[in-house]
Order: structure tokens, then C-alpha cells, then sequence
């Protein structure tokens, strides 16, 4: 787990693209076990439109409780707006099915593959 978190926060040492003294706070708050206070900043920057802030608040809001035995407070406002600011699906959105309807041609079919346990026949 501590190295994950290492990862991370070399990670976010090297995010130039984010050259604010509020975020730049934040990446120490971060590399410095502070996590609260990190997240406090990322969460502030990330409302305000910074890309990379929402990117590691969202981070920490989906892996809280395994990376650092907390659960961060966002609403789901914040949720969604991080997700859409990043590119991803909000973390309790469930998965997309993929359609099995014949909308591919009428020669298209779905493939059924047989399962079979070892040992059965």
C-alpha cells in the first residue's frame, strides 16, 4: 500500500501542467502525508475548473478507505463534475451493456460460447 502511494506521489510531483501555488501546495500536503489537507486543496481547485486537481480528488475519493484508511467527503455534484471533467464514469455508475440486438445486419447473431466444468463431459 505504501508503495502505491509513492507511486502516487511521484506522480504528482512531476504534473507541470498544473502551475498553481494552491495545487503546488497541495502536491506537498500530498507527498507529505498530510492527505486531509491535500485533499482539501485538490477538491477546492478541482471545483474551480483545474483538470488535474479533479483528476487526483477523484482518485482519492474512488480509493479512500484502501489507500488511507478514510473515506473523502464529495458530493455527488462534485462526482460528476470531476468525472466529466476527466473523462471518466463517476465510481456507483454501473457498467455500460452492449446491446445483443440484431442492429449489425441481419445476418449478425450473438456468439454463444459453451461452458463446460473440468471433469464434466
Amino acid at each position: 500500500m505504501k508503495a502505491v502511494c509513492l507511486a502516487f506521489a511521484l506522480v504528482l510531483g512531476g504534473a507541470a501542467t498544473a502551475a498553481e501555488p494552491a495545487f503546488d501546495q497541495a502536491v506537498r500536503d500530498y507527498q507529505a502525508g498530510r492527505w486531509s489537507a491535500a485533499y482539501g486543496h485538490f477538491m477546492v481547485l478541482a471545483n474551480s475548473g483545474n483538470i488535474e486537481a479533479a483528476r487526483i480528488a477523484l482518485f482519492m475519493v474512488r480509493h479512500g478507505k484502501l489507500l488511507y484508511s478514510s473515506e473523502w467527503a464529495a458530493t455527488d455534484e462534485d462526482v460528476e463534475l470531476w468525472s466529466r471533467m476527466t473523462g471518466t464514469r463517476p465510481p456507483n455508475e454501473p457498467d455500460r451493456v452492449v446491446s445483443t440486438a440484431a442492429s449489425k445486419g441481419p445476418a449478425w447473431r450473438p456468439r454463444m460460447i459453451p461452458f463446460i466444468r473440468r471433469g464434466e463431459k
